[in-house]
């Protein structure tokens, strides 16, 4: 079985010789990928409210001062750095699955 090649998909729509099967499996596939990722976005910003509230800062100015080393290096820290930086990273990916 051959692996996902993106540029062939890319250069199969980009030159008008897709199929409606085509179209609506990547349809189907982007849908999914969306709620999943909306899902995990979900379940991390439960997370990170509770290390807000614990620490009395959002998640943000707490990266911030993490990364500039204002903060201890409690493992509490290092999980909260890790939820956050899987938050932005899965923000991008629904941004870019839901863009045209």
């Amino acid at each position: 079985m051959k692996t996902l090649n993106i540029k062939g998909l890319e250069e199969i729509f980009e030159k008008n010789l897709s199929d409606e099967y085509l179209q609506k499996a990547i349809s189907k596939i982007i849908s999914y990928e969306i709620a999943k990722t909306e899902e995990e976005l979900k379940e991390l910003e439960k997370e990170l409210k509770i290390y807000e509230q614990r620490f009395e800062m959002t998640s943000e100015e707490f990266f911030n001062k993490f990364r500039g080393g204002e903060l201890g290096d409690s493992a509490d820290f290092f999980e909260w750095s890790a939820l956050y930086q899987m938050n932005l990273r899965a923000s991008e990916r629904l941004n870019l699955l839901k863009s045209e």
